[in-house]
C-alpha cells in the first residue's frame, strides 16, 4: 500500500514489488491491528465496515426491542452502538 495524497497516489505505477523470490502486489487498503487503513489514511473503509455492521445488528435487535418497554429498548440500543464505537 502507498501511502500519501489522492494525487500523490495516482501518480504511482508500481503495483508489483518483487520479495525475495515472489511477487506482492500492492493494495488500497489494509487491515492492521483491526484497523482498516487506505492509502490516503481516511479510515473510510473503518466507518463503512462498522456502519454495515451496525446496521446487521441493529436488524437483529428489532424483534427484542420490541418486547421490552421503550425507555428499556432505549437503554439496549444505546449500549448496543456505544459497545461498538469502541
Amino acid at each position: 500500500m502507498w501511502l500519501g495524497s489522492k494525487h500523490q497516489v495516482e501518480k504511482v505505477t508500481i503495483h508489483d514489488i518483487l520479495v525475495l523470490q515472489s511477487s506482492t502486489t500492492t493494495v488500497n487498503t489494509a487491515r492492521d491491528l483491526g484497523v482498516m487503513l487506505d492509502s490516503q489514511l481516511t479510515m473510510s473503509e473503518k466507518v463503512g465496515a462498522a456502519c454495515r455492521s451496525a446496521y446487521t445488528y441493529l436488524r437483529q435487535l428489532r424483534p427484542v426491542v420490541r418486547a421490552l418497554s421503550v425507555e428499556a429498548g432505549k437503554t439496549v440500543v444505546h449500549a448496543f452502538v456505544s459497545s461498538g464505537l469502541d
